[in-house]
């Protein structure tokens, strides 16, 4: 079987974000140990689960977020709760995607994740990235900085 792998940045970005979207529920519920996963976010889609919005938007209002954290967490590629197998606790997984994971990516999800703790203190929250490639550099940042790496390549 030959995989078709687009030049086109635009157009890859594209596949990685129908990848994830297609397989979010199998992939977050596997690697994180969630049952449930549903997104809460998903940015390609236009989807944002109102009860979600609300309490970030509210926690803004009773001055727990910035601004600009809501904006973060509002612009994040993915975001899916679930509930822990282990802890039985709610669980939220940001999640980026990208062809080739870069610094920018590593940064915004941690961002995210961070963001989603002041508003769900009670939650477990995990940042990942979701990429084709991840550089040997970038798969070490991510390790350091708590990022989970779901990919199947290295370049």
């Amino acid at each position: 079987m030959v995989k078709v792998v687009p030049q086109d940045n635009f157009l890859r970005q594209q596949m990685i974000y129908s990848e994830l979207l297609g397989r979010a529920r199998l992939l977050i519920a596997g690697r994180f140990s969630v049952r449930r996963a549903e997104p809460v976010i998903a940015v390609t889609l236009l989807f944002r689960d109102e009860l979600f919005e609300d309490a970030v938007w509210d926690a803004k209002d009773k001055g727990i977020l910035a601004k600009s954290e809501c904006f973060r967490i509002m612009d994040t590629d993915m975001i899916v709760r679930g509930i822990s197998r282990d802890t039985g606790k709610d669980t939220l997984i940001a999640v980026e995607s990208s062809f080739t994971v870069h610094d920018g990516d590593i940064v915004r999800v941690n961002r995210t994740a961070s963001a989603l703790r002041k508003v769900f203190p009670d939650a477990d929250v995990w940042a990942a990235v979701y990429c084709a490639a991840i550089s040997d550099e970038n798969s070490r940042r991510a390790e350091d900085d708590g990022v989970e790496v779901i990919s199947n390549v290295r370049v």
